[in-house]
């Protein structure tokens, strides 16, 4: 052990000395294969993100270990959650999770909150589209507008789950145009694709999704996009699909991705998968994916992911309560 006075005495020569950190501050890699974990089934949008997070990774290069998918579906993602936490302070493990997290612990379905898990990085926002069929006798935003202030359930909206960016896109915009969003008649699907198919048959009026589930739709003219929850106009196919803000409602809600590790998972873990994900972000095979999907691109890193996280769940909380879907 160095002494102190061997200390002192290279202090007083002015030689300036280098501290080590601590232990977990030390570089940290992962030794064996690591699970990639999707809240959804095969073929959802969970599942998608994390295999082209599993390609971009082993095609990059970027770990040294073999990277596995891993689906566990159900329970509104707490199986998933559960099955991560099950190894605490283990960094072979993560999670691709979206604000469903947020909303279903607000609302009791899941034991698990952002803080019982590890943040890692949020990767990019998905803005939700209220879409019609093409010959739809709502017009626009603003005519969808007006008919629920009219009469609240007077439009049919199609979503997968209650509780999802979705469906806060239209509550929220339903209670800026001082219409009760208890009183919306929203009609649960079991995917996108089939609310989306209803609404170019005509049994609902309308329908929340993913901008990436109507773009070959909107392509072939089958529907019309009248609006968007996204803070401004998104380039690329989009570009024409007014925001909720331009028609004077106030409604933004994205549908985020972020990546989780099991609780517990040191300063070391976090910054290794951290920069690993930076590096996904700038990659071509990536930069594509954004373009395809119509994601908008928003990494954050761990501590800008946690300020964000804060935030979003009062102002979910704030909705769910409204909705009165908020667990008391």
């Amino acid at each position: 052990m160095v002494s102190r006075r061997f200390l002192a005495c290279l202090a007083a020569a002015g030689v300036e000395l280098m501290v080590a950190g601590p232990v977990h501050a030390q570089a940290w890699q992962p030794t064996r294969a690591v699970e990639i974990i999707s809240s959804t089934g095969v073929g959802g949008a969970q599942d998608r993100l994390a295999r082209t997070l599993q390609s971009i990774m082993q095609t990059g290069k970027l770990t040294a270990v073999p990277m596995v998918v891993v689906n566990k579906p159900g329970g509104s993602g707490a199986i998933s959650e559960a099955y991560l936490n099950r190894t605490p302070g283990d960094g072979h493990a993560l999670l691709v999770s979206s604000a469903l997290m947020l909303t279903s612990h607000i609302m009791g379905r899941a034991n698990y909150n952002y803080t019982d898990l590890s943040p890692i990085a949020q990767l990019f926002h998905e803005y939700p589209v209220l879409v019609v069929r093409t010959e739809s006798p709502i017009k626009d935003g603003k005519d969808f507008i007006a008919r629920i202030k009219t009469a609240a359930d007077s439009v049919s909206v199609g979503v997968t789950v209650l509780g999802t960016a979705h469906h806060i896109s239209i509550a929220r915009a339903a209670k800026s145009a001082g219409v009760d969003p208890k009183r919306l008649k929203m009609v649960t699907f079991k995917a996108g694709s089939d609310a989306l198919i209803a609404t170019m048959g005509g049994h609902i009026d309308a329908s929340v999704s993913s901008a990436s589930n109507i773009l070959s739709s909107l392509e072939n003219g089958t529907v019309r996009a009248i609006a968007i929850s996204s803070p401004q106009r998104i380039a690329g196919p989009l570009a024409k699909v007014p925001t909720w803000k331009e028609i004077g409602i106030d409604s933004v809600a994205s549908n985020f991705r972020t990546v989780f590790g099991p609780r517990g998972l040191n300063d070391a873990q976090i910054a290794y998968w951290e920069q690993v994900l930076s590096k996904v972000t700038v990659s071509e095979q990536w930069k594509k994916q954004v373009q395809d999907n119509a994601w908008v691109e928003g990494f954050l890193d761990n501590a800008q992911t946690l300020q964000v996280l804060a935030q979003e769940y009062e102002m979910l909380k704030g909705v769910m309560t409204d909705l009165g879907m908020a667990k008391k």
